[in-house]
Order: structure tokens, then sequence, then C-alpha cells
């Protein structure tokens, strides 16, 4: 402020048209206004996850399941010396193709005093198919940042994942289906790391697993017996394509939506019939020498699942890993 008054008087005393120009110094008056009009606006900043915010900055949050809402709290805060006032409708405007998949609640405040705080809930809820969701938030205010503008990118992942052990394993091997689910719990942490969850489990019967007693579950869901599908759910591959949905029984629709591998060589052990009912050739309940009954790849039909029984010690067959 002391440089303009500095320069205006500088002005009156070498440049006598100037002060003629502007009698009274009415240009003194608008140069204090323009130095001061800082002070008199609120300064909005924002943060999320202890982690500030920019206008015009892309925030990248967590992939949530689909079908699952997963909130994140922002911050508002006016580090200026005048009141902040929200003066958009709505106060916070989402933007964007993905919009319907995020909502805004518990905004706390659309006035913040010199120092005030107000926060607000971003919560993404995806129900369409796994991919990246992108939204531009705007927080129009009266501060020296009238537009503050900042985009979100969210990404969705499956609700369950399924995959095909890349090695294969001798049926009488296994060490029955403990040790069938140990092996898919190896290798989801050796080969399918990137993938969600924990738990998985081999989907295959015998004595202490199965999916149904009668001709695909006709007495329904209390059919299953430490079964490794659950009822009305979509699964996907690897690479989050679809590859079956379950009905209210727990058994897999056919014919699938994709294969479970694209490759006919590609075989795997089941120990099931083409109706979900346990098959009598399951080496024994995976334990001992004899036939297995097995899947085999390049199919969306039944033949996923059954294929007439071949020799448990002389083949090494995958196994289908189904994330709990």
């Amino acid at each position: 402020m002391k440089v303009w008054v500095l320069l205006l008087c500088f002005s009156m005393l070498f440049l006598p048209s100037c002060s003629k120009k502007f009698p009274n110094f009415p240009i003194l008056a608008l140069l204090l206004r323009t130095g001061s009009s800082n002070a008199s606006l609120g300064t909005l900043s924002l943060s999320a996850n202890n982690s500030n915010i920019i206008s015009g900055t892309v925030l990248e949050l967590s992939s949530v399941r689909l079908n699952v809402t997963s909130p994140t709290t922002f911050q508002l805060r006016n580090s200026g010396n005048a009141e902040l006032q929200l003066t958009g409708n709505p106060s916070i405007a989402i933007a964007g193709d993905s919009q319907s998949e995020f909502t805004v609640t518990n905004l706390s405040s659309t006035k913040l005093s010199a120092g005030g705080t107000a926060s607000f809930t971003l919560s993404f809820a995806p129900k369409s198919n796994p991919s990246a969701k992108t939204i531009t938030i705007t927080i129009a205010n009266n501060s020296n940042v009238p537009n503050f503008q900042f985009t979100v990118k969210q990404s969705s992942i499956p609700d369950k994942y399924i995959f095909v052990t890349t090695s294969g394993y001798r049926g009488d091997q296994l060490s029955g289906i403990t040790g069938a689910d140990t092996i898919c719990g190896t290798e989801k942490t050796n080969n399918f790391a990137s993938l969600a969850g924990t738990s998985y489990k081999a989907m295959i019967a015998a004595s202490t697993r199965r999916a149904c007693s009668t001709a695909n579950c006709s007495g329904g869901i209390g059919e299953n017996l430490n079964w490794v599908l659950l009822p009305s759910q979509t699964y996907y591959l690897s690479n989050n394509s679809a590859v079956f949905t379950t009905n209210s029984s727990s058994l897999a629709i056919f014919p699938f939506i994709n294969t479970l591998d694209a490759s006919t060589s590609k075989r795997w052990w089941t120990g099931l019939l083409s109706d979900w009912r346990n098959s009598s050739d399951n080496c024994t309940n995976w334990t001992s020498t004899g036939v297995g009954d097995f899947g085999v790849g390049g199919s969306t039909g039944t033949t996923n699942i059954s294929n007439l029984g071949i020799s448990c010690s002389g083949n090494f067959y995958s196994l289908v890993c189904v994330e709990q």
C-alpha cells in the first residue's frame, strides 16, 4: 500500500497535469480499495485423508467393490480474514458420466467464519461394470478462488473373483479338500496377488463339500455343504470380465458368460456331475488313486464342471479357486 501512495505522490509532484485530471485524488481511494480487496475475502482450502487438495488437480481414491458404499470425508477451511460463503446450488456440485454413482451428504455448513471449518461426505457406490470412474466436483464460493474445482478418480472392482491355477496337480496328491484349499491360497499369493480378497477355496466336490444332493438342487440352497459359491452372485476373472452368475441355490448358470479359461487344452479337477451333484469319481476324496471327474476350458457349457473320470495319478490338472 505504501508503494502505491508513494507513486501517487510522485506523480502529483512531477506531473501537475495529472493532479488536474484527478481532483481530490479519487485515484487514491481506488488504489486503497483495490489493495485491500483480498483482505476482505475468505480463502478456501480443502483436504481429505490428511492431504491438501488444490483446485485444478486430480484426487485418486482407493478402489471399491461393486454394490459396496465407500465414504470419504472432506474438510473445508476458511483461512482468510472474512466470512466465506458457498454460493453454488447445490453447494457441492458433481458432474461427469459416473455422477449417478456418487453422492454428497452431511454438508455441515455453507458459511465459514474466518478460520472456520466445515465438512461433507462423498460416497461412492459403484453399480456398473468394474472400471475407473471419474467425476468433477465444483465448489462455488465468494473467495479469491470463486470456482474451486477438482477431479475425483475412483475404481470399482468385482464383488468376487475366480481363477484357474497356473500349475497342475495330481488328483491323488491334493490331500483332500483342505489341501486343495491350501493350494488355492498359495496360488493366490504367488500368481494372483493383484486380486482382491484373501480367502480362496477350491471348487471341487467330496464327502465334505457339496453343491447339491439332488439334480440342480431341487430342494434349494439347503443342499449346499461347505460349498464355495454364493447365491445370486457374479464372479469375475482376473481381467475383470464376468464369467458366470449364480442362482438362488449357489449354482453357476449355464451357459457361462465367458469361459473359465479360453484354452481347450486346459483341465481342472471338479468331482462333479453335470447337474451339480457329487460324482463318485473324486480320487477317493482327493487323497488316493482312482479316477476323478474334471472340467475343460474353451466352453461355456456343462463341460466346465463335468467330464468322465480320468486317472488321478497320471494327470496334472489345475484347480478352480473361488474367492470367499
